[in-house]
């Protein structure tokens, strides 16, 4: 989950330092757009040290895409550090994952292997896997300046090459190259419209931590509990409150709602980049920022319909690692 606040929110401060923002006794002002996580986190990080913060959210509820996910499973403290920390602080209660969620699971033409199964049955497919697995460590791995893809040829090469072209080169069997292209697309994007530099940048941040650490527990009540308690902590929320301009100047900050305005010190904007395009800001976002918000994708979940001959969850031989 916390991973997913990286891939869709984009969290932008702007603001300026003027002469009342840097006055002792004036408590510093700002504006947060968007009522996601990632909104929220900022919205209670700055009012925890003293800050006067009004959160704007263009829909009636909070928690944006958090809402959609009702049992999605988080990470330990080694895979999100910062999401337990807030689990603990609000005391929110939590679900340990049973085994055969955490460990690797694999559907193939309507049965279930496990890991132990796929290296027995499918001997070429669990070794296309590993090889798959190895290369792309390898390759984040080489990575040296993953924040500056313009820093070497060979960064700036990555960026213009796709997920897709490089499966192709790795020339992997067909089940391999399709359970590879479903964990992509359920994480990331489209392999064909995923950058192969962002996708090994990624990779690097998770290298050495493993699946049961990705999905450890789960909260009571879903993901939306986190975003209720976020909530509960701040002073100032406006719903229904679709941001339709910015204005920055020497001063600080305007932020116009249909013909409401706000004024802060600060704007910290942390809303998807679709969303983020269709405000008009002054002064305006450059090209190249404008090229980048249009041409980022984000992932999905895909949504299927399977039909079987033989319901798979009614045999433990179909689900041996069922509890």
């Amino acid at each position: 989950m916390a991973a997913a606040w990286v891939r869709l929110c984009a969290l932008v401060l702007i603001g300026v330092t003027s002469a009342a923002a840097l006055a002792k006794d004036k408590t510093p002002t700002a504006i947060v757009v968007g009522g996601g996580l990632a909104g929220l986190t900022a919205a209670y990080e700055l009012q925890n040290k003293g800050w006067q913060v009004t959160l704007l959210e263009a829909k009636s509820g909070m928690g944006g895409r958090s809402g959609l996910a009702t049992s999605e499973w988080i990470g330990n403290g080694k895979a999100q550090p910062v999401l337990n920390q807030y689990v603990d602080r609000f005391k929110l209660d939590t679900l340990p994952a049973p085994e055969f969620v955490r460990s690797p699971g694999y559907l193939i033409d309507g049965e279930y292997f496990n890991a132990a199964d796929l290296t027995a049955k499918q001997p070429a497919t669990a070794e296309a896997l590993k090889r798959y697995e190895k290369t792309l460590d390898d390759l984040a791995r080489s990575i040296d300046d993953p924040l500056n893809p313009q820093a070497t040829s060979t960064l700036f090469a990555l960026d213009q090459i796709n997920v897709s072209t490089w499966l192709d080169k790795l020339q992997l069997p067909a089940t391999a190259r399709q359970l590879v292209n479903q964990q992509i697309r359920s994480r990331y994007d489209e392999p064909s419209r995923l950058s192969l530099l962002y996708f090994a940048q990624q990779t690097r941040v998770y290298r050495g931590v493993s699946d049961r650490d990705l999905r450890a527990a789960r909260l009571l009540g879903g993901s939306p509990v986190l975003a209720q308690a976020f909530v509960k902590q701040l002073k100032t929320i406006k719903t229904s409150s679709p941001v339709t301009a910015i204005v920055q100047d020497k001063d600080g900050v305007t932020v116009k709602v249909g013909s409401v305005g706000y004024q802060a010190d600060y704007l910290v904007m942390a809303v998807p980049l679709r969303a983020l395009g269709k405000i008009q800001m002054t002064p305006g976002l450059d090209n190249q920022h404008l090229a980048a918000m249009k041409g980022t994708n984000y992932g999905w979940r895909d949504q299927l319909m399977l039909k079987f001959k033989q319901p798979v969850w009614e045999s433990r031989a179909r689900m041996p690692c069922r509890s």
